[in-house]
């Protein structure tokens, strides 16, 4: 689940009519937590915006196994 994001850099508007990536940098994680950085760019590495510090929170399941 998202929870929280630290800073949003928007460099130029991410196109609605061609792809697009997102690469994702992983900052911390433990058990219950992850924090990491989003780049949205396109294929020759443009940077349209970048969302830093974003966190979120891992909610445990029950193992399946019996």
């Amino acid at each position: 689940m998202p929870a929280e994001i630290q800073k949003h850099e928007q460099y130029a508007a991410t196109p609605s009519n061609k792809p697009f990536y997102v690469s994702c940098e992983v900052r911390n994680k433990t058990a219950t937590s992850v924090a990491a950085d989003f780049i949205i760019h396109d294929n020759q590495g443009k940077i349209y915006s970048r969302l830093l510090g974003g966190k979120g929170i891992i909610i445990p399941t029950k193992s399946l196994r019996s």
